[in-house]
């Protein structure tokens, strides 16, 4: 069976789906995660720059400051992100075409199109589609320097190589961190190819690394990263599985494997080089179809099924996110077999799209992505309790939407996870309501950890937890219990939940 389409019709195609798919999802509320991107835009530039405790590096959040002269509406906060995986397919099907051939390079922008995080990540105000993009361009502008040094003729590349490479580079690693596996696979890449022209190669990674690293040892970058979800995440889900692991030694243990996994790919690169003398770089005749072997294309589809096995998984946003870098090379691995000259079967391609697709839309129907803030804070605003205490991990969301309400809404405060057992100074009258409205997941649950001396003083008359929110509505009691009432012990993760960065907080 062979299924053919017009050469110029796949790319229309593969374009056309990377921008409408993620239509579907562009007008919806705007996350927890969102939120803190627009409440730390509107920060001061140097505080985003050189002060912010949030571990992700300034670039993103400096371009949505700017963003924002054209408006603040939820869609216009994610075109951004819309127009950047637009164009990484664009490019995506640039380079295959220069590689592989025309109709390979629409089967492959359609399958990067049709990918379930490539529509989810291009729907959120986060830097994770800005991040392809710019490591997609970095890997382009450094695998032309590496064939530029390979040629051998003793001349250094001109302004024309170096300077797509430097501006690329620099980019993405000011964007996020997740653009540093793209530059370790360069770095790979070159000690199998022979470590052509040493000198100039590392003189083109230290006029990236050097600005880099000079900005991450003056900022509050490590303290950042030490508190990152990545610990807490791992060990809440070891704590599930019965094994007592703690985020400081959870951190510890991701530390190693990290560094495990660097000197297993050093050791791969210096093992494939002995082999190089049998294989010729895509530079030269047979381009990526001479490269690829059968092995590398089936590691490729087997990648491939396994995020898509990912994406059916409901949550797993920490690990998912680092994710969405990979697919345009990922997919790039798998375009050999699409070439004019490979014999495989054409179906493929169009199977590989359909499916996709197919778990693109389930994930969506299925599992909603984000929280619904719009709606919970016009739920508040229209019930009016006098004090509203607000999670803050969640008070960028809550700044957000109580701005943007035409109707009086009602006072509220952070509810300051590290302050706790102090609570917030501002509370209702004897008699009145207090509502707590928290950022609810098995990472944090800041209801769980009120002191004793709150229940003496608030009766609780319903608790709500849907879609990562809660919200907790008490009453001041007119007369203070003499004994608190009897409450069950938080669990350990509800305590690690404290260890997350706040939003609210910046490092001096």
């Amino acid at each position: 069976m062979t299924l053919r389409a017009p050469r110029s019709a796949l790319p229309l195609l593969a374009l056309l789906a990377a921008f409408a798919l993620p239509l579907l999802t562009l007008t919806r509320s705007l996350g927890s995660d969102e939120a803190s991107s627009v409440w730390f835009s509107r920060l001061p530039p140097m505080t985003v720059l050189l002060r912010l405790c949030d571990p992700h590096p300034p670039a993103y959040y400096l371009l949505l400051s700017a963003w924002q002269v054209g408006g603040d509406a939820e869609f216009w906060l994610r075109f951004p992100s819309l127009l950047a995986s637009v164009l990484s397919v664009a490019l995506l099907i640039r380079l295959t075409r220069a590689a592989a051939g025309a109709r390979a390079a629409g089967w492959t922008g359609l399958l990067l199109a049709t990918f379930p995080l490539q529509t989810w990540y291009a729907g959120e105000v986060r830097m994770y589609s800005l991040v392809q993009l710019l490591s997609l361009l970095m890997a382009a502008a450094g695998w032309r320097l590496l064939q530029r040094l390979r040629r051998g003729d003793g001349q250094p590349p001109g302004w024309r190589v170096w300077l797509p490479w430097l501006l690329s580079a620099l980019a993405a690693l000011f964007t996020d961190y997740a653009a540093l596996p793209v530059w370790w696979l360069l770095q790979l890449a070159w000690l199998h190819a022979g470590s052509p022209q040493p000198r100039r190669w590392w003189a083109a990674q230290a006029g990236v690394g050097l600005p880099w690293l000079a900005w991450w040892i003056a900022t509050p970058q490590a303290a950042a990263l030490a508190t990152s979800y990545h610990s807490v995440f791992i060990a809440v889900q070891a704590q599930r599985l019965g094994l007592a692991l703690t985020p400081t030694l959870a951190g510890r243990l991701l530390t190693a494997a990290l560094l495990a996994a660097l000197l297993l790919s050093l050791a791969a690169a210096f093992g494939l080089r002995r082999s190089a003398s049998r294989s010729r770089s895509i530079a030269h005749e047979g381009g990526l179809r001479s490269r690829c072997s059968d092995f590398s294309r089936r590691t490729c589809r087997l990648t491939w099924l396994a995020l898509l096995a990912l994406c059916l998984t409901p949550g797993l946003l920490t690990v998912k996110r680092q994710l969405v870098v990979l697919l345009p090379l990922i997919a790039l691995g798998m375009a050999a077999a699409w070439s004019p000259v490979a014999a495989p079967r054409r179906a493929w391609p169009a199977a590989w799209a359909l499916l996709g697709l197919i778990v693109t839309l389930w994930a969506a129907g299925q599992h909603p992505h984000g929280e619904p803030w719009r709606e919970t804070a016009a739920q508040v605003a229209a019930a009016g309790p006098p004090v509203v205490w607000v999670d803050e991990l969640a008070a960028p969301a809550w700044a957000y939407y109580t701005r943007r309400a035409a109707a009086d809404v009602p006072a509220w405060t952070p509810l300051r996870g590290r302050d706790l057992p102090a609570l917030p100074s501002m509370q209702p009258a004897p008699g009145d309501a207090l509502w707590i409205i928290s950022a609810q997941s098995r990472y944090r649950n800041l209801v769980a950890l009120l002191p004793l001396a709150f229940g003496q003083d608030y009766e609780l008359q319903a608790a709500q937890v849907a879609l990562g929110i809660g919200e907790y509505r008490y009453q001041r009691r007119g007369q203070p219990l003499t004994v608190p009432p009897e409450t069950p012990p938080p669990p350990r993760a509800a305590q690690w939940g404290l260890l997350l960065p706040s939003p609210l907080a910046t490092c001096d």
